[in-house]
């Protein structure tokens, strides 16, 4: 059964169908300058052409991982010349923090000292759980697809 799509999201891509095997429709190309994410995508995707490019995208600040996708794909779409360019965003939802620091995964725990925090004393005796979501979304100048 179909997931039900809610006016607030975008549609979501289940599957990437080729167009066509011939090589004059390019590559796809993936925004990152990550070549850890760039291996990863290409191991997903073996039977594609994945090309990768770094651009300088301003991402909005919002707990909705799809919001800051969408705009993402958005802002990337006008850099690459009006071009569609998948784009990721990462999100680590805690459910005892209140699904928090969710888009702000990167920020909230890069310092050790906050991690050491959440584990022995955020944590202490409440419900462990997470949710990792990776979002990958493309805009076509019309629709954002994630």
């Amino acid at each position: 059964m179909p997931r039900l799509l809610h006016s607030h999201e975008p549609e979501v891509i289940n599957s990437i169908e080729n167009i066509s095997n011939d090589a004059s429709n390019g590559p796809i190309v993936f925004e990152t300058g990550n070549e850890d994410k760039v291996k990863e995508i290409r191991r997903i995707l073996k039977n594609f052409n994945i090309a990768n490019k770094k651009l300088d995208i301003d991402e909005i600040q919002s707990l909705d991982p799809f919001q800051v996708v969408s705009k993402k794909a958005k802002e990337a779409w006008k850099q690459n010349n009006y071009n569609p360019i998948i784009v990721e965003d990462t999100s680590l939802e805690i459910l005892a923090l209140g699904n928090r620091p969710s888009t702000y995964v990167k920020d909230f725990l890069e310092d050790i000292n906050i991690r050491r925090m959440i584990c022995e004393e955020w944590l202490n005796g409440k419900d462990r759980r997470v949710v990792a979501r990776v979002l990958l979304a493309v805009f076509d100048g019309k629709e954002v697809y994630i």
